[in-house]
């Protein structure tokens, strides 16, 4: 193998021991920090830190903010319908049909906000007759996002103190082009 091949080699040995690590550290810094804020569910934190979680930096990047936008299209909806919508039934199934229904919509225009099509659902079950919908919403997207930023940064860090890539955090989108 030449000396230019070497680091190469190294590298493509490193990135699935980066990967776990990426993986591993991500989830259990989400759960700490969702637990720390005080946060109701921290297991969202932690289920959207593995999500986001991706191969390359620029596809964490990415699946980071499809994440997130799904999330709060998922959140809106949730607190549209929780808050017009009277449902005296149990587990109110009329709000998470609309809701859900919604989402679908969403999600059949635009696939990669899928996501929220089990935000709504979330939030709407999760909700409680002291804090409402609204709080229910607050603290689950809160978790959503604390994850998934937490994964995202974890990654560029990981990756830059094993060598596997420099430079800014990349969200996948080429550099403008000059004129």
């Amino acid at each position: 193998m030449s000396a230019a091949a070497r680091p190469a080699a190294a590298r493509a040995r490193l990135r699935p021991v980066a990967f776990v690590v990426r993986c591993t550290g991500s989830a259990l810094l989400a759960a700490v920090t969702a637990g720390a804020l005080g946060l109701g569910h921290p297991v969202w934190a932690v289920v959207s830190a593995l999500v986001v979680s991706q191969d390359s930096a620029g596809d964490t990047g990415r699946a980071f903010l499809w994440r997130v936008a799904a999330t709060v299209a998922g959140v809106l909806v949730a607190v549209a319908v929780g808050s017009t919508i009277v449902d005296p039934w149990p587990e109110h199934p009329v709000q998470l049909a609309t809701a859900v229904a919604i989402c679908a919509g969403i999600a059949r225009r635009w696939p990669m906000l899928r996501v929220c099509m089990w935000t709504a659902p979330i939030v709407l079950m999760t909700a409680t007759p002291d804090g409402g919908v609204g709080h229910a919403a607050i603290e689950r997207g809160s978790e959503v996002i604390v994850g998934a930023a937490l994964a995202t940064a974890l990654h560029w860090i990981v990756d830059r103190a094993l060598g596997l890539v420099s430079g800014p955090p990349s969200t996948g989108r080429a550099p403008p082009r000059r004129a």
